[in-house]
């Protein structure tokens, strides 16, 4: 019945001279024995559609009560990015990037972190799917970039920092004056900063987002395709945007390891992004063994345990000094 709901709402009609279609979600609770309160049912009912909007769209949930736990512990989190938004500590996690060959860091990503009165410290993927969904994504995106521009200000110059950048902020109005003010505050140069976007971020290959990312370009930053090959990979999105950076998903990497079909693919990827002067960087190296084996692929830089893990910025100043030594003996 639920069903026929649904996919009698996805029916398209028109508004005017427009055809319009939507699309709904289901959560479906059912009323178990006798006693139960209806705003208990409700409540419940309500979890299991918070579960199907994750799914996507024209998706049913029935309430579980086992799954529905992590469903409830959502709805906190979100709750809380949105009433108590400006009584939650957020901070900074630095992850270095470094050139295959020599061992050079060329620069650091920015990864933050939620420190929850409850649930300890969370990774962006615990929170940053509901801060896009309630807005708070845009007040999280401000402070990173200010945040990782100052710390962009301690590093040597030859250092950039990536910042990863919320398909949701491409929407902000304010994006561009919170980059350019930021750039100018920590008085960073040209190529000091990198924003990294997945091309889920980018789906919508519309002017208006060429022109925001021209102008994000404009400003003096570098741009990163994330997460290469993980989900809606095309063609269309290195044909129309100019990226600097191409970092391919770390599932592939592994995946490629013992495969020498995959390895062939990798190999061409990488040929393709030479032609394009693009960046060839892999995600989750663990060993000297994926190492050696990217370096033979043509990869340029790798990320992951085998360099280090992320850590806080007076860790990472302390991480980098030998590393930096060994830059400046490289360059010379």
């Amino acid at each position: 019945m639920t069903r026929r709901i649904i996919d009698r709402l996805a029916d398209p009609f028109r508004l005017a001279d427009i055809t319009v279609a939507i699309g709904c979600c289901a959560g479906i609770a059912m009323i178990a024995r006798a006693g139960i309160q209806p705003e208990d049912v409700l409540h419940a009912a309500d979890l299991a559609l918070y579960r199907a909007k994750e799914s996507g769209r024209g998706a049913v949930r029935m309430f579980d009560p086992e799954n529905d736990r992590q469903t409830t512990r959502l709805r906190q989190l979100d709750a809380s990015l949105v009433n108590e938004f400006e009584r939650q500590s957020f901070f900074l996690q630095f992850q270095p990037i470094v050139r295959l060959e020599s061992g050079a860091v060329t620069t650091i990503e920015a990864l933050v972190r939620w420190q929850h009165p409850q649930y300890g410290i969370l990774p962006p993927d615990q929170f940053i799917p509901a801060s896009e969904h309630n807005g708070t994504i845009i007040r999280i995106g401000a402070y990173v970039i200010d945040a990782a521009c100052a710390f962009a200000a301690t590093l040597p110059e030859q250092i950039a920092v990536a910042i990863n950048l919320s398909p949701v902020q491409l929407y902000d109005p304010l994006l561009l004056e919170r980059i350019g003010n930021a750039l100018a505050r920590h008085k960073l140069g040209r190529g000091r900063i990198e924003f990294e976007l997945t091309e889920t971020a980018i789906l919508d290959v519309s002017p208006t987002t060429r022109d925001i990312l021209d102008a994000i370009r404009a400003l003096g930053c570098r741009l990163a395709l994330d997460d290469f090959g993980a989900g809606y990979s095309s063609i269309s999105t290195l044909y129309y945007f100019p990226f600097d950076r191409l970092k391919i998903d770390r599932a592939l990497i592994r995946d490629s390891l013992d495969d020498a079909r995959r390895r062939s693919i990798l190999l061409h990827v990488g040929r393709m992004a030479h032609d394009i002067d693009l960046t060839l960087t892999a995600e989750g190296l663990e060993t000297e063994a994926h190492r050696t084996r990217l370096i033979e692929l043509g990869f340029d830089e790798g990320q992951g345990a085998l360099f280090s893990m992320p850590m806080d910025g007076e860790a990472l100043h302390a991480w980098l000094r030998p590393h930096i030594v060994r830059t400046a003996s490289g360059a010379a």
